[in-house]
């Protein structure tokens, strides 16, 4: 039976002879050291000495202690040798002194050997086996070798490892692996408003997860070919190869600014031009501009359309379009040119004047019943092909006409075209649409309004008499009344006049075809 009490004993007994024979051995180098001649090189270790890796492992540091003090006298001591075989740099040794940092290289030769190398360029080295011991250091293998895998950085955000192995070498030469990583600690969530931007994963592999699991990208990150929809969640995996494997998860949700694009950006007074905005997902949007109109957005969800009217009013010049869709902010450049407008004299008698046009009552009437159907707006495009003349007869006054009447020095612009013939001629609807007006005014007569969708209306004044009511459908052709001479009107003529919203464009680009809102319907 053991006497359990001796062996204890024996135990403590041996432990403190290896902690002393590590002192003694310690000592035994110190003196060695101390007592090799060399050349003087005194280094001071202050409060301790740095090990900075040169390969992106991790730094170590050894407090002001014994081993600190044997490498110090280690470098002071060393001979300095012409040998240039120590072609490796494992890492550097920080000395932080009281005077400063003084900086030691450690090398190595193909077959093992290791130097010092000095800041002056000196190299140093002597008993090899002295140099090892005194630096198994037990952080030393993470300093020589990359024991963490890079982070990434995306859109400046830095995102871990979720798990990591990487190879590596000791410094006695055997084979360690380092491995470890965040877990899902490391899973980053992501809202942006650009694409993605991933950096430090050159070589990796990419998978792009959609909201149900769905691969949407899987190759090269460099090589990333993904249009993401704004308002989607994305779960990113990235696996990087570099000296064993690292693994990266995050999350993305993207909030996208929406597309916006123009038919046109060169616009002539009295055309028009669709925008149209694409990338929406739901969201709601407004849209302002500086061209003197009211901007009128239809919308599928996903998709909105616009005609936009440049009249005869609006200067030559740079213009903008602004859409808004939440703190999206997107503008578009206008150039609009001149257009040749001829200048007209006219004579009304003072007593069709008095009437009509100078008749607070008349015109309080014409502005109360039309003005507020400028505003209606019908999703429904209901305009088929090119429009056409509505009636038949010369023209006696063309659109945007600076007009001088009476003898006024001061210039109306005339917003349509006046179509001269005998009185009783038929007019007929330009293209489909709905009836939003038809009765007598007495500024404008006989007047009828036609909505053809998208915010484009027909406006006839000055008819004989009308045959379509409010609230009617009419087609391209349909007869829908008859010249005549109503309102403010100095003989039978129609008065045909083409708007978009509440601003008048070019009826002769839509009867050639060339007017800008004929694009709404190509994006059908």
């Amino acid at each position: 039976m053991k006497d359990n009490g001796n062996y204890a004993g024996r135990v403590i007994i041996l432990v403190l002879l290896g902690i002393v024979a590590a002192t003694v051995l310690s000592a035994v180098i110190l003196i060695t050291l101390m007592v090799t001649p060399s050349k003087s090189r005194p280094i001071d270790v202050g409060n301790g000495v740095g090990i900075v890796s040169l390969t992106g492992g991790q730094n170590a540091w050894i407090d002001d202690s014994v081993e600190a003090h044997l490498l110090a006298c280690a470098v002071s001591r060393l001979k300095t040798t012409d040998d240039t075989g120590f072609d490796e740099r494992l890492c550097k040794l920080i000395f932080n002194s009281d005077g400063g940092e003084y900086f030691v290289t450690l090398l190595r030769s193909d077959d093992g050997r290791l130097a010092f190398e000095l800041p002056t360029g000196e190299r140093v080295t002597g008993r090899d086996r002295y140099i090892k011991r005194l630096l198994s250091y037990a952080d030393l293998d993470n300093v020589l070798n990359r024991c963490e895998p890079d982070t990434l950085s995306v859109n400046g955000v830095t995102v871990y490892a979720y798990s990591y192995t990487l190879n590596g070498t000791s410094f006695s030469g055997e084979p360690i692996v380092f491995t470890g990583g965040e877990g899902d600690a490391s899973r980053v969530e992501l809202t942006v408003s650009e694409p993605v931007s991933i950096l430090n994963a050159d070589g990796g592999e990419l998978c792009i997860y959609d909201e149900n699991e769905n691969i949407v990208y899987g190759g090269d990150v460099s090589a990333a070919e993904f249009k993401p929809e704004s308002g989607k969640h994305y779960d990113y995996r990235i696996s990087v190869s570099n000296g064993g494997k690292a693994e990266y998860h995050f999350s993305v949700t993207y909030r996208l600014a929406p597309t916006v694009t123009v038919s046109s950006s060169e616009i002539w007074q009295g055309d028009s031009f669709v925008m149209t905005v694409s990338g929406l997902l739901g969201r709601a949007i407004t849209a302002e501009t500086d061209l003197g109109c009211t901007v009128h957005i239809a919308s599928d969800g996903d998709t909105a359309r616009a005609l936009i009217p440049v009249d005869h009013r609006v200067d030559a010049g740079n213009y903008t379009v602004i859409v808004h869709c939440e703190s999206f902010d997107v503008s578009v450049g206008i150039t609009v040119h001149q257009s040749d407008f001829e200048v007209q004299n006219l004579t009304v008698s003072t007593e069709t004047a008095n009437a009509t046009v100078n008749s607070d009552e008349a015109n309080t009437e014409y502005v109360n019943t039309i003005y507020p159907l400028f505003d209606s707006y019908d999703d429904t495009v209901y305009w088929d092909g090119i429009f056409v003349q509505p009636a038949e007869g010369s023209i006696t006054t063309q659109y945007g006409v600076y007009r001088y009447t009476n003898g006024n020095t001061t210039a109306t612009r005339h917003a349509g075209i006046d179509i001269a013939n005998d009185e009783g001629t038929p007019i007929y609807a330009p293209n489909n649409g709905m009836v939003l007006f038809g009765g007598y005014l007495q500024l404008s007569g006989n007047t009828i309004m036609i909505e053809h969708g998208s915010g484009l209306h027909s406006l006839f004044m000055h008819m004989d008499s009308i045959v379509v009511a409010t609230g009617d459908y009419v087609e391209k052709g349909q007869l829908i009344g008859y010249m005549g001479t109503t309102g403010y009107s100095t003989g039978p003529h129609l008065h045909y006049q083409l708007m978009i919203g509440a601003n008048a464009v070019s009826p002769w680009r839509a009867f050639d075809g060339t007017a800008g809102f004929y694009q709404i319907k190509s994006g059908e």
